[in-house]
């Protein structure tokens, strides 16, 4: 058993002969386009999963909050900004009549979904929203559905050129069977398949750095990741844990010199601190355009505390509840 798994993780025969055959590209070009059709047939019959195969302990997203802010983000660019209104007319011009006619119905916060931060997350809903063309019934659920697939074919593509399509084909068929991933990607509005999309995409990213093959390009890769990094620091804080794995890739590569195991860290680091800066200066902006929009149109603004990211002091505390209770500290998102 230990030799076939020896085998399978540095190279197996059936690599040379896929890779040998003078149809290798047609081979690569179906494969990909199997991968695509498999996920893309979950997302059009709508699939459907035993719910148990899911994390039950935190909320997440919380979908049924941040809904309400799609409708004025994607007609006329505002955030945070919902309306108690129920006769929405779904357009540009609706979106205007509200503002004037209804100014009491508008709302800057909902449930506390906006005041905590992590606005990316509004980032989610847009690929639903410009495939139909409205911002009715908006969902997460297609944008997850489009990385997931990506990352699959990215993971595929990069151990095919590492010449391992064998362990490639291997890993895509287990993750996407996965009956986690397929609840989670296709069955619910929220983002814990995303961080495990998000954690697939950085993995195919640096595969060449885990099996020695470095070359200067890779320093693109680290660029990449700190932009990847700073998106989904804006939709999901906990991500940024991952960013520690990227580097201590980077510094224990020992087919590099030192300069050139400090350099992507560097890199990934400036990178990240930019990339953040600005989604967060983006969405600053946004408040305070809705919060002078809201004063003029006569309605209430949010003046509440408000973060850019979750509290540090939130998944500090519920894990305290994992080594002692007399305190009243329980691992509950509530």
């Amino acid at each position: 058993m230990k030799e076939k798994v020896k085998s399978l993780l540095f190279q197996h025969p059936l690599d040379e002969i896929i890779l040998s055959t003078k149809y290798k590209k047609i081979i690569f070009l179906i494969s990909i386009l199997l991968l695509f059709m498999w996920q893309t047939s979950y997302y059009v019959t709508n699939v459907q999963v035993n719910p148990e195969y899911r994390r039950a302990d935190a909320t997440g997203f919380n979908h049924w909050w941040g809904k309400e802010f799609v409708y004025f983000y994607y007609y006329k660019g505002l955030f945070p900004l919902a309306t108690t209104d129920t006769a929405k007319v779904y357009s540009k011009q609706g979106a205007e009549k509200i503002i004037s006619t209804h100014p009491k119905s508008l709302r800057m916060e909902w449930g506390h979904w906006a005041r905590f931060g992590e606005s990316a997350r509004m980032w989610l809903y847009l690929p639903y929203a410009i495939f139909k063309g409205t911002a009715e019934n908006p969902e997460i659920i297609f944008a997850n559905y489009l990385l997931f697939t990506l990352a699959l074919i990215m993971l595929f593509i990069a151990f095919w050129n590492l010449r391992k399509p064998l362990l490639g084909l291997m890993m895509v068929i287990v993750i996407g069977f996965s009956p986690f991933m397929i609840y989670e990607i296709y069955n619910n509005n929220n983002v814990f398949g995303l961080m495990v999309t998000y954690v697939m995409i950085l993995l195919a990213l640096h595969l060449p750095y885990l099996f020695n093959r470095v070359n200067n390009k890779l320093y693109l890769i680290a660029c990449l990741t700190g932009v990847l990094a700073a998106i989904m620091n804006n939709i999901r804080a906990e991500s940024l844990a991952i960013v520690a794995s990227c580097i201590l890739v980077y510094l224990l590569n020992n087919s590099a010199s030192i300069l050139k195991r400090i350099i992507p860290v560097v890199l990934l680091l400036l990178c990240f601190f930019i990339t953040n800066k600005t989604i967060q200066a983006h969405f600053a902006n946004k408040f305070n355009e809705t919060k002078a929009l809201v004063v003029k149109a006569g309605a209430v603004p949010f003046e509440g505390g408000k973060t850019m990211v979750h509290p540090f002091w939130h998944p500090i505390y519920c894990g305290l509840g994992d080594y002692d209770k007399k305190y009243g500290c329980v691992l509950h998102d509530t």
